[in-house]
């Protein structure tokens, strides 16, 4: 996997990872899921949210 230059407000480069697959399916992720990113130094943490997270969070 490789970290992208995209393309960003007044055509400035940013970073973009992207992830796509049938991959993703086998692992649990289906289209329309939600998801939680947890951010760290080094490290991204992609997590599908749980129903019941997602109504603590209305």
């Amino acid at each position: 996997m490789t970290v992208y230059a995209g393309s960003g407000k007044d055509y400035s480069y940013i970073s973009q990872i992207i992830l796509q697959g049938k991959w993703l399916e086998s692992l649990g992720f289906s289209i329309g899921d939600k998801v939680i990113v947890d951010c760290q130094p080094n490290r991204i943490v992609i997590e599908k949210e749980n129903p019941l997270q997602e109504e603590k969070t209305k």
